[in-house]
């Protein structure tokens, strides 16, 4: 903890190395406060985590990007399986023969591991244009990036529209008037 006040970056390339392994993170945290090494930390933690990639993801360039984007997304058991297949089937092979398997096994995961994290990166900028401008648009958008539905349902051409959100746990709620609507949206995402 003395060394994170100094040097308040540590915790983050701690942190950064503590998802690819809690081993690798904790004998990075080891070499550097050994052999005192804050001045190289940097350097020492992106060395460290290239041994890690090249250990257990081959010499690849193209397969230890992905083991990176993989292990970065959370993506466990679609990193667990690439580490599998280099270890079986060696570096020699090409690298979208192994994408490719880990792709028709967990595709899936890895693009909505992926939209997750694009949609939380811009949930602040969502947010800001709901604020500034309360409409029904604007808390559509926010409501996507956070994980929500909202759905218009029309009563017939002479009743007002309806609005239902869907929470992502699936629990819902349904709002008769824009204005209720846009009320729950304001005090939800304050």
């Amino acid at each position: 903890s003395i060394a994170a006040d100094v040097f308040p970056d540590l915790n983050e390339l701690r942190a950064k190395l503590g998802k690819f392994s809690s081993a690798l993170a904790f004998a990075y945290v080891t070499v550097v406060l050994e052999k005192q090494a804050f001045r190289n930390r940097q350097a020492l933690a992106e060395a460290m985590e290239g041994m890690f990639l090249e250990r257990y993801f081959g010499t690849d360039p193209k397969v230890i990007e992905f083991a990176r984007t993989l292990i970065d997304l959370g993506a466990r058991d679609a990193a667990k399986m690439l580490n599998q297949l280099v270890d079986v089937l060696g570096s020699e092979v090409l690298a979208g023969h192994l994408i490719d398997r880990v792709h028709s096994t967990y595709g899936e995961m890895i693009r909505d591991l992926s939209l997750r994290r694009i949609k939380a990166n811009h949930f602040p900028h969502f947010r800001k244009c709901f604020e500034r401008e309360p409409t029904v648009r604007n808390l559509r958008d926010l409501c996507e990036t956070a994980g929500y539905s909202l759905a218009e349902i029309s009563q017939g051409l002479f009743k007002p529209v309806s609005y239902k959100i869907t929470f992502p746990t699936g629990k819902s709620l349904l709002f008769d008037s824009q204005e209720g609507l846009i009320q729950w949206g304001l005090n939800e995402f304050n």
